[in-house]
């Protein structure tokens, strides 16, 4: 590991819409939610396994913590936190931010290096699609995954040391296969979990499968688990998956149990099920999120302990409408991110935010901070009782084409926030120093 230390990355550097930068829970459409585009695939040119098992179980299988523990993959820490930024024609550099030391500095040891080349534990390159890989952390490893749907532009996944080094193509898709939405692992960091999706063409149109498979670190070997080309991975909770299926009226969630040392068994029937018209629901941190729409009253319930508590939101829900309904982010530890909208004088729909404190039921006053954009702040990642925040951009001309076309691009500016001053809308920001831009 560098002098620095190293651990993950924001997460905008993966997602378009960013979930994290954290995880963003609508409410009213519930879908995929996972805050990066990341997963395996089959090498190229092999023909894609048959999954081992499609069960369905009649027992409702129960998330247990005794032998296993799935977590989601992501790119930061309270240590430290991997950044992805373009800052020249044709590459980007890898930048860590240490919370310790305050400082966003590249990934790489070597002195007076430029940063520029494959030579350089910093360095990636951009290719034909215009994005950089994103960055994720499995265990002491660092993961670089590239989406892609074509043979000329191959999703792809590295795996490199903690410091960038020992950098090599750990899996490359085959043509029409995708990956993602979301990454995991178990509590042994060897073997990760993702959905891997192929299209296909027919006569009848166009057809997608869905395999939930799991890739061997050390072997690259990859064992398809089960087809769930009619569900949505969701999410996971302690031993198991959760997956959806919704249509215009009703969401129904199941556990899926990914086989460990047995086959993967997916529940026959569903442990909750809600009607979209009612009620919102989404699970995030082994616990189930309800919101009732006519009560304003959210419960939250621990799917492995079963305790529940509920809050009475009614003194702030604002519903202007069926469609601008209360919705819900994070949670952020023990804090989740309440927002309602309005109709302003001029008749435009406009957000209102608060926090609910989860162990108290307390909600924060009206929260209006914003960043030097005018962007309402949202935390990227919790550092003990502290955020890590884009708080400012950075202007910076860089050559976007092969003829030194110059462009003026904005590049994010970090901070930690308290988590006091967040709530009360205080700017007391304490910005991570970068000499490189």
């Amino acid at each position: 590991m560098p002098t620095t230390a190293i651990l993950k990355k924001s997460a905008d550097a993966f997602v378009a819409d960013r979930e994290n930068r954290m995880k963003h829970f609508n409410l009213l459409a519930i879908g995929i939610l996972s805050l990066l585009l990341v997963g395996c695939s089959c090498n190229v040119g092999e023909a894609t396994p048959t999954p081992s098992s499609q069960m369905a179980s009649d027992d409702i299988v129960t998330p247990s913590t005794a032998e296993h523990k799935l977590s989601l993959c992501v790119p930061s820490s309270e240590q430290g936190m991997y950044t992805v930024d373009s800052i020249a024609n044709g590459y980007g550099n890898i930048f860590y931010i240490d919370f310790e030391t305050m400082q966003q500095i590249p990934l790489c040891d070597t002195p007076n290096c430029t940063h520029s080349n494959d030579s350089c534990t910093a360095w990636l390159q951009i290719d034909e699609s215009g994005f950089l890989p994103g960055i994720l952390q499995l265990g002491n490893s660092i993961l670089l995954v590239q989406n892609g749907e074509s043979s000329n532009h191959p999703a792809c996944i590295w795996i490199a040391d903690a410091n960038g080094e020992n950098k090599k193509l750990l899996f490359s898709a085959q043509s029409g296969q995708g990956i993602g939405p979301a990454f995991y692992t178990d509590e042994t960091n060897s073997s990760l979990y993702f959905v891997l999706s192929e299209v296909s063409e027919s006569s009848g149109g166009i057809t997608e499968k869905k395999t939930l498979s799991k890739l061997d670190v050390k072997t690259a070997e990859i064992d398809p688990l089960i087809d769930i080309t009619d569900y949505g991975l969701y999410s996971a909770c302690g031993d198991c998956f959760i997956v959806y299926r919704a249509n215009e009226s009703e969401q129904h969630f199941y556990y899926l149990y990914p086989g460990y040392d047995t086959t993967a068994v997916l529940a026959s029937t569903p442990f909750y099920s809600n009607e979209t018209s009612k009620t919102g629901a989404f699970v995030s941190v082994d616990t189930l999120f309800e919101y009732d729409y006519q009560t304003a009253s959210l419960k939250m319930r621990n799917l492995l302990t079963g305790e529940e508590k509920c809050f009475d939101c009614s003194p702030y829900a604002e519903q202007p409408d069926d469609e601008h309904r209360p919705d819900c982010r994070g949670p952020y530890g023990k804090y989740l991110l309440y927002e309602t909208s309005y109709v302003s004088k001029e008749g435009y729909f406009l957000p209102h935010y608060r926090v609910l404190n989860l162990e108290n039921g307390e909600f924060s006053e009206e929260m209006n901070l914003k960043d030097s954009q005018g962007n309402f702040l949202t935390s990227l990642t919790v550092v003990k009782d502290q955020f890590c925040v884009v708080y400012d951009y950075t202007s910076v001309n860089i050559a976007v084409a092969d003829d030194n076309t110059m462009e003026n691009v904005l590049i994010p500016k970090y901070a930690l926030l308290s988590q006091d001053d967040y709530f009360h809308s205080r700017d007391n920001f304490h910005p991570i120093s970068n000499d490189s831009f």
